[in-house]
């Protein structure tokens, strides 16, 4: 049976694990927006809202981890779109 030390173990695991979790995606989203920095990541009424914006390791802090991870989706689709090489698609 589990003791209280051993639930403080995986406990602290548990929030080093979300903090470096947290840390790769804002460090994923930093480095997508600055490489490409006119891909649309949201839209304010009929405004698009470019990477360029959020290209700040400052400001991604302040964006809550599912919209950065929304921001990171709508990057990678777009350079799915520009990508003048396709991949394939295999299907079963």
């Amino acid at each position: 049976m589990d003791n209280a030390n051993t639930y403080r173990k995986k406990y602290n695991n548990i929030i080093k694990e979300t903090e470096a979790l947290k840390n790769r995606i804002g460090k994923r989203l930093y480095d997508l927006a600055i490489n490409y920095p006119d891909a649309i990541v949201s839209n304010v009424g009929n405004t698009p809202i470019k990477a360029k914006t959020i290209a700040s390791e400052f400001y991604i802090k302040t964006i809550e981890l599912p919209t950065q991870i929304d921001c990171i989706e709508r990057i990678e689709k777009y350079i799915e779109n520009i990508s003048p090489v396709k991949q394939m698609e295999i299907k079963f």
